[in-house]
């Protein structure tokens, strides 16, 4: 996901694909793990890139940014060993 919305590009994700909401605009959502369905989706987002490639790509990456900037990544990897560590503390 990162590596497609970072390079401009949608992202097609299923139903259970938590991931999917860090694509924001740049994300296609198929109903159910079926080929059609997944096919559906594929040419939903094809046929908007094909319409204003730009404007997916500038979306894609902007939502690459939002989610997964470097220093905001190794921010929120740092905050959760903090709380680990705190807990492991406290016996938890």
């Amino acid at each position: 996901m990162a590596e497609a919305l970072s390079a401009g590009r949608p992202v097609v994700v299923g139903p259970t694909n938590g991931t999917g909401v860090y694509g924001g605009d740049a994300t296609y959502w198929f109903d159910e793990y079926e080929p059609a369905s997944v096919a559906a989706a594929m040419e939903r987002a094809l046929t908007t890139t094909l319409a204003d490639p730009a404007k997916v790509a500038s979306v894609a990456r902007a939502e690459a940014r939002r989610h997964f900037d470097p220093a905001k990544v190794a921010e929120a990897v740092a905050n959760a060993a903090r709380r680990a560590i705190v807990q492991k503390a406290r016996g938890k």
